[in-house]
């Protein structure tokens, strides 16, 4: 998936580009640098020792360094600029610079430039069905009778949660688009953090929610097989693009 969303916005760029914008920085790019991870799953796996020493976050996920103001600031994008590239981002306008816009702008373009060569949209998107799949697992009984026993471990321990995710957005706050908080885990994440991972362990949380989760995955493949087929075709192509695109840009 990142190699993808870094070919969207490489197709991104060259479209800005092509349309009389010079640089590689403008408003709206296609994000390509997140933990998908984080951002797909409902529930993550937590250890004790995950949890002492990093609370909720990753190893990785930490808060930006400070650095030295610098001496040549880069100057401000004047408000004029900044609303063209919006509207030539996302088709808003029929032509800049006196050239046309595609059609949605860059942003539906690189969507395009993506997909070249692939015979149709996919049939069916894997990413909802897992999602769908978690959503299921969320409300089957041994998950819900797990998540109340957590509950009352984490009670038990000085804590008030509902959910593990009611104790990860208190302890630590809501992720980013990219699923990174972009901070340093304080004393009373670890502290909660180490609480919520023992109670895990304790109440077998996360692997019942797992299993839950498999049972519906192979459900809905079960299900969508022949879709499902297809849509992996379709996929290869757009890695082989994006793979491409990838590549060229990484040989400039």
């Amino acid at each position: 998936m990142t190699k993808i969303m870094k070919a969207r916005k490489i197709f991104e760029v060259r479209c800005m580009n092509k349309l009389g914008f010079s640089g590689n920085t403008f408003y709206g790019l296609t994000y390509d640098s997140f933990d998908e991870t984080a951002k797909s799953r409902h529930l993550r796996p937590l250890t004790v020792r995950q949890a002492r020493h990093h609370g909720y976050h990753t190893a990785s996920d930490t808060a930006a360094p400070l650095s030295e103001p610098s001496t040549t600031p880069t100057p401000p994008v004047p408000a004029s600029a900044l609303h063209l590239q919006i509207a030539a981002m996302f088709g808003k306008v029929a032509r800049v610079h006196s050239r046309a816009v595609p059609s949605g702008g860059c942003n539906a373009q690189s969507e395009r430039d993506l997909e070249r060569g692939a015979p149709t949209q996919l049939p069916v998107d894997p990413r909802v069905l897992s999602d769908q799949a978690q959503a299921q697992a969320d409300q089957a009984a041994s998950v819900t009778a797990a998540v109340s026993d957590w509950s009352a471990c984490m009670e038990h321990a000085g804590y008030s949660y509902n959910t593990p995710q009611d104790a990860v957005s208190d302890a630590a706050g809501t992720p980013y688009m990219d699923g990174r908080f972009h901070t340093n885990p304080n004393a009373k994440e670890i502290a909660t953090a180490t609480a919520d991972a023992h109670c895990r362990a304790t109440t077998g949380l996360y692997e019942k929610w797992s299993a839950a989760v498999t049972h519906f995955e192979e459900a809905a493949i079960a299900h969508n097989r022949t879709q499902l087929r297809r849509a992996q075709a379709i996929t290869k192509i757009w890695i082989t693009n994006a793979r491409a695109a990838v590549q060229a840009h990484d040989r400039h």
